[in-house]
């Protein structure tokens, strides 16, 4: 069924549908709303939510880095969650570890996911990502001016929250239960076979 209107994200102005969703791709952040980088944070899976406008299957992740590239790199990776009734997460793939992705400057990365899976319009999920490493990459994102962030943080941790974090992290584990409100939501795509007509 064709989507017939814009959505309100976070009680932003209402972006278009194009920014949001494509005839390919799902975009974690609205594009209109991409305006900074987060740096990510040795060891710290980093989560930014979104819901859905699309059902299909999903068939690979895309990130973009900013000016800074990851460098003497252990762990590379990009995954989803789906957001349960009781906020926890559970993993449904990520893709393979992969020391070279994010260590150029200004470059977008997709990554194929190893098992396709269905992704639900309507439903809430996580984009994750996990860095561990010396130098770490730095990610388009939402704005990321510090006084503009200050007060989108307050905003990301009003709920449902837009964007958390989890330190002390080796890997993408198969859920979590807990962890804390993050400031900046990361720019990514999840990219799908569609099911019907978009």
């Amino acid at each position: 069924m064709p989507l017939a209107r814009p959505v309100l994200f976070g009680g932003g102005p209402a972006a278009a549908m194009e920014d949001v969703i494509a005839a390919d791709r799902v975009f974690a952040l609205p594009r209109n709303e991409v305006g900074g980088v987060v740096t990510l944070t040795s060891g710290e899976t980093h989560l930014t939510y979104f819901t859905s406008l699309a059902s299909g299957t999903a068939t690979s992740f895309r990130t973009i880095t900013g000016s800074t590239a990851a460098a003497t790199v252990t762990t590379c990776k990009v995954g989803l969650y789906r957001v349960e009734v009781d906020a926890s997460l559970t993993l449904l793939s990520d893709v393979a570890n992969d020391a070279t992705m994010w260590t150029a400057a200004n470059t977008a990365y997709t990554k194929a996911i190893p098992t396709p899976f269905s992704i639900f319009q309507g439903v809430r999920y996580a984009l994750a990502t996990i860095f561990v490493g010396t130098t770490a990459p730095t990610l388009l994102s939402s704005a990321t001016a510090a006084a503009f962030q200050t007060g989108l943080g307050f905003v990301d941790q009003a709920v449902p929250v837009r964007a958390a974090k989890k330190a002390a992290q080796t890997d993408l584990t198969a859920t979590l239960a807990t962890f804390i409100a993050a400031l900046g939501r990361v720019y990514g795509e999840v990219l799908y076979t569609p099911a019907g007509t978009y």
